[in-house]
């Protein structure tokens, strides 16, 4: 089963000082503008605050945004874009985005879903894309990349491309 585990300290709610709203970071970067950081990890590791049993299977990463994180899961049969309260350690909503994505290298969603606002953008493997309201998980709007888009899987990992090998970019979508 996949755990979400909340292994350093700035993602407890005592210690958020800045959020990391997407894949990679608010710049896309790799990169936190935290301060005191560990330069160097104990030889066990930093301590483990918490761990999430209720995660579901998949390879999405974290965004938090305040004292929310929001990410992806899936159980037996669909994909879940969701919201953890990182005080109370409970799940706020979850919002069913499709089928679950199977395959060799892993079962359910690849990505990490993205906060802008007051929305959440959410990709799964099947190619779901859902944007919902980032208070409640209410859906706002949802297209398929395969049947609304064109697109096609390129790989087995769950990889989707729009569009033909001259244009290899596609229209992004309005907020609302």
């Amino acid at each position: 089963m996949f755990l979400i585990a909340a292994v350093f300290a700035w993602w407890s709610a005592s210690a958020l000082a800045g959020d990391w709203p997407q894949w990679r970071g608010p710049d896309r970067t790799d990169v936190s503008k935290e301060t005191g950081l560990l330069k160097t990890w104990p030889k066990n590791g930093p301590k483990l605050l918490w761990t999430y049993q209720e995660a579901g299977v998949g390879y999405s990463g974290p965004a938090i945004v305040g004292d929310v994180m929001y990410t992806m899961g899936a159980d037996d049969t669909s994909e879940y874009v969701f919201a953890l309260d990182l005080k109370t350690r409970k799940r706020l909503w979850s919002t069913k985005i499709g089928p679950r994505f199977r395959n060799g290298y892993g079962d359910g969603p690849r990505s990490t879903p993205t906060v802008a606002g007051d929305l959440v953008f959410a990709l799964g493997g099947q190619g779901n894309l859902v944007c919902v309201k980032k208070a409640d998980g209410a859906i706002v709007w949802q297209k398929s990349m395969q049947r609304d888009l064109g697109g096609r899987m390129m790989s087995g990992w769950g990889l989707f491309r729009i569009g033909t090998r001259r244009r290899r970019s596609f229209d992004l979508f309005a907020r609302r």
